[in-house]
């Protein structure tokens, strides 16, 4: 929006005759700075807007434009374990069980999913509806992108072993400590493992996450106070955002038998399992705008809450497939390795609200550019986030013959596990009026 402009309590005017006559060196510098030049210093102080009396025209261009670059990051993201390694020899590879000593986690886990920083714009644009600019509408759309991980391994049986840790329910005696995880003895893995008997795993195995955010705006503006380098407004609108995370699980495992010293490939087993959640807001926003101006500087803040509807959709789909080398393909499937009896689409709507708050300090470099440097957050009550959608419990009674057999128990299941998330960032950019 137009920066309001200040100037001193006293201004002081010289003059001095140049070649082209008589010129007064105050308007001059005024011009520069100050919309108004010198008559718009020096004006009485007092509050006007909404609840007072209006104050002279400010004179300063009706309509704004505002361009930012956005450096923003994402909350850790909750996940279980998806990829783990122990990088051990014993008599053969030690399986990068999560209970074993020396195994550790490469994506997921206890400290969750980490984004790398998510790089955006946002424009803001609107113009005031009368010269004291007391009424104003407006707009903003912004994005960001690009805010994911992804971690991917192979080994040729020689290297770590690695795996995708997960909980068999239907083992008897169940695998894993407890109600820990277990690396799986079919499927894909553990890989890089030598299995012994001349049978040796290889294959690679990959997580990727993305995290992507939209967002728009309509609102109006209205001054509720001012000083002659001091405003508040009141602003109001309509709000659209979308948060969409998904997190994809693929790998390979090869079952090798070793002839003549070299590894000749028997079983092969491909799956792929891909978790989405899409948030979609719309609801209304309220909040105030602050405004301090000291000559060529300033300041500002923005602080609102949106509240309004979430629609939470998460798909879930798997796909695997098992041969063997010469024989062609055995069986393939809509089920992956983490994706079972829990496929599908499954959708809810849901009261949210989502503070938001921003903080700019702005240095005047002519007189209708801005440049802005500035702090932003914003927070959601309400989130279906990809990774709290993954169970990693599985039913091992379908095995690589039959794929898509009906399994003895009902896991993994789905049920929707929302929580509170956040973004925030650094923002850079130029505000024009005219």
């Amino acid at each position: 929006m137009p920066v309001p402009a200040a100037a001193p309590s006293q201004p002081q005017h010289s003059a001095s005759y140049g070649s082209q006559g008589f010129t007064t060196s105050c308007d001059t510098a005024c011009d520069e700075l100050y919309d108004d030049g010198c008559d718009s210093i020096g004006r009485r102080r007092y509050l006007s807007g909404l609840f007072g009396r209006q104050s002279a025209r400010q004179g300063s261009g009706r309509t704004w434009g505002r361009v930012e670059a956005l450096l923003w990051w994402a909350e850790d993201r909750d996940s279980p374990a998806l990829i783990s390694t122990n990088p051990d020899f014993g008599t053969r590879p030690v399986v990068p069980d999560v209970s074993n000593a020396g195994t550790s986690v490469l994506f997921g886990g206890q400290n969750g999913i980490e984004s790398d920083m998510m790089i955006g714009n946002r424009i803001d644009f609107g113009s005031y509806l009368d010269n004291d600019h007391t009424y104003g509408i407006g707009g903003r759309v912004y994005g960001l992108w690009s805010g994911g991980d992804s971690v991917s391994v192979s080994s040729n049986g020689s290297g770590p072993s690695y795996g995708v840790p997960f909980f068999d329910v239907a083992a008897v005696p169940p695998l894993g400590p407890g109600l820990g995880v277990a690396i799986g003895t079919f499927g894909l893995l553990p890989i890089g493992q030598d299995l012994g008997g001349g049978q040796v795993v290889t294959g690679n195995v990959s997580a990727t996450s993305e995290l992507d955010f939209i967002g728009s705006e309509v609102y109006a503006r209205a001054l509720m106070a001012r000083t002659a380098d001091f405003r508040v407004d009141l602003i109001g609108g309509y709000t659209f955002h979308s948060l969409d995370d998904s997190i994809i699980l693929q790998g390979r495992s090869i079952l090798n038998n070793t002839v003549a010293g070299n590894l000749s490939p028997q079983n092969i087993y491909d799956f792929r399992d891909a978790f989405d959640a899409e948030n979609t807001f719309h609801g209304g926003q309220i909040g105030f705008e602050t405004q301090v101006v000291k000559g060529r500087f300033m300041f500002s803040s923005l602080t609102k809450v949106h509240l309004g509807n979430m629609n939470q959709r998460v798909r879930i789909s798997g796909n695997s497939q098992y041969e063997t080398v010469g024989g062609g393909v055995l069986t393939s499937g809509d089920r992956g390795l983490l994706v079972q009896g829990n496929g599908g689409v499954y959708e809810r709507d849901t009261f949210t609200f989502a503070p938001e708050a921003n903080v700019k300090l702005g240095y005047r470099v002519c007189k209708c550019a801005t440049f802005n440097v500035g702090y932003s957050l914003m927070m959601w009550s309400d989130v279906a986030l990809a990774g709290n959608h993954i169970d990693n419990r599985i039913d091992s009674t379908r095995t690589e013959a039959g794929l898509n057999s009906p399994t003895r128990t009902n896991v993994p299941n789905f049920e929707f596990d929302t929580d509170s998330f956040f973004l925030h960032g650094l923002d850079l950019g130029l505000t024009f009026t005219y």
